[in-house]
Parts: structure tokens; C-alpha cells; sequence
């Protein structure tokens, strides 16, 4: 853990306790949408992401191991359900509407409407540029001239996106 970390993680240990509704904790593992943490040793297991497992849409984040969040207590103080109230460090990122579902990680983003992804359409209009002709008075034309730019744009999409 860097120093930061150690530093965060005593000042909010320092405003709860144990017996609190709230605690910091340390990811130890990601598991779906629950995680194992450990707050000064002990280990809690099947930790939400979310208040309530009936979430299905609206915004996810999942947290890196080795960070650390704050735990609450979801269904008041004697409660055993447990859920992440905040983070220090993401993995991913998603929101999720009816229609619109928004995914960042490391890797890049991905946007989907319905069943169309950002990536999908850029790609495929490319696809559809890089075949382009032009009728000439000499008959139609061949493949675009910079067609290796335009293989080279194809390339920094794949890179960019998920």
C-alpha cells in the first residue's frame, strides 16, 4: 500500500469504528458485484457494489484491488448486508440507461445505443470509405489514394475503444 493509501486509510479508520455503519476497508478481491475486503484484519465477504442486488441498470463502479472504500451498512446498524459507499480508485466505470449502456476501463470506452456501438459504426463507415470510387470520364476509379491513413485511423479506433 503507498503512502497515500496508508494516510487515507488511517484518517477515515480515525473518524469511525468497527461498531460504526460506516468503515474504511481494503479490496481484496472483485468478484461480480460483490468483493471481499479487510478492515484492520478482518475480512468481510459478499460486499455489494450496489445498495440492493435488484440494480440492474443506473451507474456501476468496481473497484480497484488493493484500494480502498468506505462500507456501510445497508438495512440499519445491526445489519450483516454490506455496501460500498465510496471509492478511491476505479477499475471500471459504467452507466446504464433503458437504451444507453457507457463502459470506460484502462482499456478505453464503449458506448452502446440498443444493439449499436460507437466503435461498430466508426469502423464500419471506414470500411465503407476505404472502398470508396468515383466515376471518371475514363470509367470509375480505384481505391482511395490514402487508403493507408485511412487503415492507420482504423487502427487508433481498435486502440481508443474497448
Amino acid at each position: 500500500m503507498t503512502q497515500i493509501k496508508k494516510e487515507l486509510y488511517i484518517k477515515l479508520k480515525q473518524i469511525s469504528s468497527r461498531e460504526a455503519t460506516i468503515f474504511p476497508a481494503v479490496v481484496m478481491e472483485v468478484d461480480g458485484n460483490v468483493l471481499t475486503v479487510d478492515n484492520g484484519g478482518v475480512e468481510y465477504f459478499n460486499v455489494r457494489l450496489q445498495p440492493t442486488d435488484s440494480v440492474m441498470k443506473g451507474q456501476r463502479l468496481v473497484p480497484k484491488v488493493n484500494s480502498i472504500v468506505l462500507v456501510e451498512r445497508v438495512g440499519g446498524d445491526d445489519s450483516n448486508e454490506l455496501a460500498v459507499a465510496m471509492f478511491s480508485e476505479l477499475d471500471e466505470y459504467t452507466v446504464e440507461t433503458d437504451k444507453v449502456k457507457y463502459k470506460q476501463t484502462a482499456g478505453g470506452f464503449d458506448l452502446v445505443k440498443q444493439n449499436e456501438s460507437l466503435k461498430k459504426l466508426m469502423k464500419d463507415m471506414l470500411a465503407e470509405v476505404k472502398k470508396l470510387t468515383v466515376q471518371t470520364n475514363t470509367g470509375p476509379s480505384s481505391v482511395p489514394i490514402n487508403l493507408a491513413a485511412f487503415t492507420a485511423i482504423e487502427t487508433r479506433i481498435d486502440n481508443f475503444f474497448l
